[in-house]
């Protein structure tokens, strides 16, 4: 049987899980939902990715902030789907999201033949004595480039994780909260799309709000090799990237090197950082911190000339 179908029993290994691992009552709920909801989008077909900063969390365990968005992508391009694999792989989705029990409450805005939409999943905590504060999961269906490298990654939910912990796999059995396999997007391809994200936010005037991506480029560059493979990736990824009109970078030939150098000189993401991402850090990573890391990734974008 599920486990949220256990009232008295999940509210008690929320409670003991969030105390075992020093994480919020809401966020290991949340991480249970998110985790079954992924359990049921990988079950249903292939093609899907799991990519983003949960990703970074869940099956890298890299990242220690908040990450509350489940962000999935295609393995092969938007545009070589026909109309019955686009219409699939977005029914996969939605019907993912109402089959583990959760509601779409923003259907009116979900475009079928779109390469993005953002599904908004609510569902009701069983935190407050009402039974009746909703809370919300947001999958980001994109497709603006299709993800490439990926490799398999297992994941399970924190309150499986503590129960195995405990040694009570009588209960990861009983309330379904084995791990298993989800496709994930490989960190290389990670750290190159948060290193020209970066630099394309900068250009459109939008760091207010992405200076997250700071602290994954820090956390993630010690788990990539700055060579050539790198460089070619880069290569490859920015032909896709052409194709979108806010990748400014991509679409008007602009060396990454540059852009980075100015936002590095000019701390354009600093007081984002320090107002919005800091606090979400379960581990304290400063601002200077992680712009000794993008020096070193500058240093790399100049050697290889991108």
């Amino acid at each position: 049987m599920r486990l949220d179908n256990d009232y008295d029993s999940f509210h008690t290994l929320i409670i003991a899980t969030s105390n075992q691992f020093n994480i919020t009552n809401k966020y290991v709920e949340k991480d249970y939902w998110q985790t079954l909801l992924l359990k049921q989008i990988f079950s249903k077909e292939k093609g899907y990715i799991f990519k983003g900063g949960t990703c970074l969390s869940k099956c890298y365990k890299l990242i220690n902030r908040f990450s509350e968005d489940l962000d999935i992508s295609y393995s092969v391009p938007y545009s070589s789907l026909g109309v019955n694999a686009k219409n699939s792989k977005f029914r996969g989705i939605s019907s993912s999201i109402k089959e583990v029990g959760l509601n779409i409450t923003n259907t009116e805005k979900l475009r079928r033949d779109r390469y993005f939409n953002q599904f908004h999943c609510g569902y009701k905590s069983i935190l407050n004595d009402n039974n009746t504060a909703i809370n919300e999961i947001i999958v980001e269906l994109a497709a603006q480039t299709p993800s490439f490298p990926v490799t398999c990654k297992r994941i399970q939910s924190f309150i499986g994780e503590y129960l195995e912990s405990i040694n009570r796999y009588d209960l990861v059995e009983k309330y379904e909260l084995q791990s298993f396999d989800v496709v994930v997007q490989d960190i290389s391809r990670t750290f190159v799309d948060k290193t020209s994200a970066i630099c394309d936010y900068y250009l459109r005037d939008k760091c207010d709000g992405h200076s997250r991506h700071l602290y994954d480029l820090y956390k993630i560059l010690p788990l990539v090799s700055l060579n050539d493979g790198l460089k070619q990736l880069f290569e490859e990824v920015n032909e896709y990237r052409k194709q979108i009109k806010i990748c400014i970078t991509a679409k008007q030939g602009i060396k990454l090197y540059t852009v980075l150098e100015k936002l590095i000189e000019e701390n354009s993401y600093k007081d984002d950082y320090a107002d919005k991402t800091y606090l979400l850090l379960y581990e304290k990573v400063s601002y200077n911190e992680c712009i000794i890391a993008l020096k070193e990734i500058l240093e790399f974008l100049k050697e290889y000339d991108i």
